[in-house]
Formats: C-alpha cells, sequence, structure tokens
C-alpha cells in the first residue's frame, strides 16, 4: 500500500472522476475506487495474495449529467485474505 500510496512513492490520489485502466493510474497518480482496484488487485495477486475485488453495498446514489445521462453510483475495493 505504501508503493501505491505515499508521495516518495507512486503517490496515487483520490480522484472521483479518474476512471482509468490501470496503465493510466500510474501515468497520472489519480483513479476512483474502480481504477484503484483494478492496479491493486493484479498487484497484490502478482506478490502471492489471495486478493479480489468487491463490490460494496451502500445506498442507491442517483446523478443527472447533461440532459440525458442517468448515473448510478456503485462502489468497489479489494479483499486481501491473509492466513
Amino acid at each position: 500500500m505504501d508503493a501505491l500510496l505515499k508521495p516518495w512513492a507512486l503517490g496515487v490520489k483520490y480522484d472521483g472522476d479518474a476512471t482509468y485502466p490501470a496503465r493510466n493510474v500510474v501515468l497520472s497518480h489519480r483513479a476512483n475506487c474502480l481504477s484503484f482496484t483494478t492496479l491493486f488487485v493484479p498487484l497484490a495477486r502478482y506478490l502471492g495474495f489471495h486478493a479480489n475485488y468487491y463490490q460494496v453495498e451502500i445506498p442507491a446514489v442517483w446523478d443527472l449529467q447533461q440532459t440525458n445521462t442517468l448515473v448510478l453510483y456503485k462502489h468497489v475495493n479489494a479483499i486481501v485474505l491473509l492466513s
């Protein structure tokens, strides 16, 4: 986690609008929950951890963007099983 979040390393910061593939997270140092998890899970698996995606149950939040786009916000994170 330090290698991803600390300023002296990759220094990824949260940005709710940053829905990027993992490569773009590394280049921009910004990620939302989905982008960060998309980077984190494969890295954790590469290091030998049993990591999986986890969709968090949250109350429905809807947003009307522009005049013809309705967005339903959800949240995802990762679960790492430690023995």
